[in-house]
């Protein structure tokens, strides 16, 4: 009888500490702002596009890098209304986490200057998120 209470206690007590290890599994759900900041690559003079793609990409992604930033990049290819006429123009949208929202006024206004455009388009929402983590990196 004591064997089998000892046995029972031990039982219990190997299935919490695999329960404990095994709840979070990597995973922590939680949620962060997310910006998506869009770049329309127009000239705010000219009205058209004066700066590459690529010179544009490389010059934004060393702005968000000198802040010390992640962040995912789209190239896209968007349109907007000026005075009742659609004109398309290539964009660059970024998407940052884990960031503060002055400094994503400041990486904005940085760019606006140096690429000459009139403006950019920031939207913000909350986004729930989960990270996931190999099983061998749990311990």
């Amino acid at each position: 009888m004591k064997m089998r209470k000892m046995s029972v206690w031990l039982m219990l007590a190997a299935l919490s500490v695999a329960l404990l290890l095994l709840s979070g599994c990597g995973q922590q759900d939680a949620t962060e702002m997310v910006y998506h900041v869009y770049f329309g690559l127009n000239d705010a003079d000219t009205g058209e596009q004066e700066v590459t793609l690529d010179d544009a990409s490389a010059y934004i992604r060393g702005v968000i890098e000198s802040y010390g930033y992640g962040y995912t990049e789209y190239r896209t290819y968007g349109a907007y209304t000026e005075n009742g006429e659609s004109k398309g123009n290539d964009t660059l949208v970024y998407m940052m986490v884990f960031v503060e929202e002055e400094n994503v006024e400041k990486i904005a206004n940085e760019v606006i200057e140096h690429l000459n455009l009139a403006s950019v388009l920031c939207q913000k929402e909350e986004m729930p998120y989960t990270f996931y983590v190999g099983e061998e990196k749990q311990s």
